[in-house]
């Protein structure tokens, strides 16, 4: 369901209620539901809350407090570019629960005195920390990892040593990522 589909619906379930509720608020919850059922939750349980404060309006206040707390993630529609662009390709994020969520990512790669390049990844962790209560772990994030393979596979097909320039990798969100999906967009955006 859209945002459109689901923002009817939200001003249904209050009219059925016998609130009132303005096209904005109901735009709101929508932006919180992935379906027509938990759009009717939280009206139910935002039109609850209104009428606790002896209103009969559904207010923003009262949708975002069933968000927090419910906790419901904002589903914002992501729209993908249709114009293609160098050094951007939209990768698909898997986030848990049957949700994701796309991301544009980004590279730049310029080129530099041989042997001196330097391989950078902007807006994640470049390295994690497990605490196992009797040691501690560190290992490289598995994003560092999935673009370091990519340069890689440059090298092998195509003979480019990234180590003959400066790149740049940016994936927003700082989304962990891995896997053949992860490897083909950090590859198709290099």
């Amino acid at each position: 369901m859209n945002k459109a589909e689901l923002t009817e619906i939200a001003l249904g379930a209050a009219r059925r209620l016998g609130l009132d509720m303005g096209k904005p608020t109901a735009s709101l919850c929508a932006s919180y539901s992935t379906s027509g059922r938990d759009a009717v939750n939280m009206v139910q349980l935002a039109g609850g809350a209104a009428l606790e404060k002896r209103r009969m309006e559904i207010r923003d206040e009262d949708i975002e407090w069933i968000a927090r707390v419910c906790r419901h993630s904002r589903k914002d529609d992501v729209k993908i570019s249709t114009t293609p662009r160098a050094g951007a390709v939209t990768g698909l994020a898997v986030t848990g629960g049957g949700q994701g969520l796309a991301i544009e990512i980004e590279c730049t790669a310029t080129r530099c005195a041989h042997g001196e390049g330097t391989l950078s990844i902007g807006g994640i962790v470049d390295e994690e920390e497990l605490d196992l209560r009797t040691r501690r772990l560190k290992r490289k994030s598995t994003a560092r990892t999935s673009c370091e393979v990519a340069c890689e596979a440059f090298m092998r097909c195509f003979g480019v040593d990234r180590r003959d320039y400066h790149i740049a990798f940016n994936v927003p969100a700082g989304m962990p990522m891995d896997g053949p999906s992860a490897g083909i967009a950090l590859c198709v955006v290099l």
